[in-house]
């Protein structure tokens, strides 16, 4: 009816002033207060003589501002307000039958993240509708933070198609054949790993994957396994790809600053840098990494190892090591939004796998035959690579005494330490093999017909993986 009015009277104006149903009680107290006015309902209605006049005349709600159009001026709504509700309540109806119908028709993703108000859990639920193109994303926040609600909104108000969001305030009955449960640190109201580690025991059917990225990982992976016996520890993953971002990029920086404008590196160039230890005590290793498209070269198969490039033993050896670290120092605050890229590119690897020739670093709970002169139990970064969603551990690379001395200060679940002792340095390079962990957590050795061997991870060329 107003709009009517400003069509049909040349000098009649109206200001629209909409407030959140959430904001709308304080809005309409705070008003009515000020200019002692008494009401109650949506809409308020008053006259003032001119926007630069702000002395108000109050009429009422819809009905009275009706009447008084109809006294006044002779015009009458020809949409009632209660038709107009029908109207938005009928397509809202057709609305969400046809978002049923369209995510019916795309394979469903379910993820819950714990602690998903904490700005870490903010930036990866903003990051992970991405992760699943072609996908129906069933996203469960879990909090009792009352932050949580704000965080709904936000993602409901990006409209994406793909993207169906719940919140719980307790873990126990949405974990149940959950594909992805994403493990954060709680605030103050939070979600405990105790209260987590028992709704997970108590699950019929187990998540497919449970990603532990709280600040003490690799403590809290033997907390959950010591109180979740029926997990199988092949499910347990820890993020290292924040450690490993960060050296990519110090490496491309490094090499960006010996070369002209026009041949820039770009980080992700840099491939197969790996991340032993723990998110406490990262371990960077670039012997084994190599740069793609270098000088010129053209074609992701064009690969030039990093020694060749960065021309600095003493730099590969333990420069890098000093750089990421300071640079892990550096960042005053929470590195909310690098976190969370890191965590969401952990995940998209374990439902896409990793790229041929290439490898990543992550946290796994070392399975029955050992790796690298770590014993069964332990929870280590190492190199892996994923194939349909199994995790490989990638065996047989060289690893420098000083890294197998780091590697000697983790411990085992049941708290003593493990002794690690440095191979005798080969004489020529070794042959790799791929650890693959089974749903029991024991160790297969690699087949000639497994999809996990052949030649499908290209490390540096004198590195073979045999069929």
């Amino acid at each position: 009816l107003a709009d009517v009015l400003v069509q049909s009277l040349p000098n009649f104006k109206v200001r629209k002033v909409f407030q959140d149903p959430a904001a709308w009680p304080a809005w309409l107290k705070s008003t009515c207060e000020q200019r002692k006015w008494k009401h109650t309902s949506s809409p308020l209605v008053w006259r003032q003589a001119s926007e630069s006049n702000t002395a108000a005349t109050y009429v009422g709600g819809e009905k009275e501002f009706t009447a008084l159009i109809k006294s006044n001026y002779g015009i009458e709504a020809k949409t009632t307000a209660e038709e107009i509700a029908d109207r938005v309540s009928a397509n809202v109806a057709a609305l969400q039958v046809q978002l049923v119908k369209s995510l019916a028709q795309l394979p469903a993703v379910s993820v819950v993240i714990t602690n998903a108000s904490t700005s870490v859990g903010y930036a990866l639920a903003a990051a992970l509708p991405g992760c699943f193109p072609g996908h129906h994303l069933k996203l469960h926040l879990v909090d009792r933070s009352p932050t949580l609600a704000g965080l709904y909104m936000e993602l409901l108000d990006c409209a994406l198609a793909n993207l169906t969001v719940t919140t719980h305030t307790a873990v126990s009955g949405i974990a149940e054949d959950a594909d992805y449960v994403v493990l954060l640190d709680p605030s103050a109201e939070g979600i405990t790993l105790e209260e987590t580690a028992s709704a997970l025991q108590a699950a019929a059917v187990k998540p497919k994957k449970i990603i532990i990225a709280t600040s003490k990982a690799a403590e809290d992976v033997a907390l959950i396994v010591s109180r979740a016996t029926s997990l199988s520890t092949a499910s347990l993953t820890i993020p290292m790809l924040l450690f490993e971002n960060r050296a990519r990029h110090l490496i491309a920086d490094r090499l960006n600053a010996r070369v002209s404008s026009e041949i820039k590196i770009p980080s992700p160039h840099v491939q197969n840098v790996l991340v032993w230890g723990t998110p406490a005590n990262p371990i960077v290793d670039v012997k084994h990494a190599h740069v793609i498209e270098y000088g010129g070269l053209v074609g992701a198969d064009q690969r030039t190892p990093i020694g060749a490039v960065l021309r600095d033993d003493a730099y590969v050896a333990s420069g890098i090591q000093a750089e990421l670290t300071a640079r892990t120092a550096a960042v005053k605050r929470e590195p909310a939004s690098s976190t969370a890229n890191a965590i969401a590119k952990h995940i998209q690897t374990l439902a896409s796998g990793t790229p041929e020739g290439q490898c990543i670093s992550m946290g796994v709970v070392v399975p029955g035959q050992g790796a690298y002169g770590l014993a069964a139990g332990l929870v280590a970064s190492m190199p892996v690579v994923i194939n349909d969603g199994r995790i490989s551990i990638v065996l047989g690379l060289p690893v420098s005494p000083a890294i197998l001395e780091q590697l000697a200060g983790l411990v085992l679940a049941g708290a003593f330490p493990v002794a690690v002792t440095p191979p005798a340095e080969p004489t020529a390079a070794p042959a790799m093999a791929v650890l693959v962990a089974d749903e029991a957590g024991e160790a297969l050795p690699s087949r000639p017909d497994s999809n996990h061997g052949g030649n499908s991870l290209r490390l540096p060329e004198t590195l073979q993986v045999p069929q």
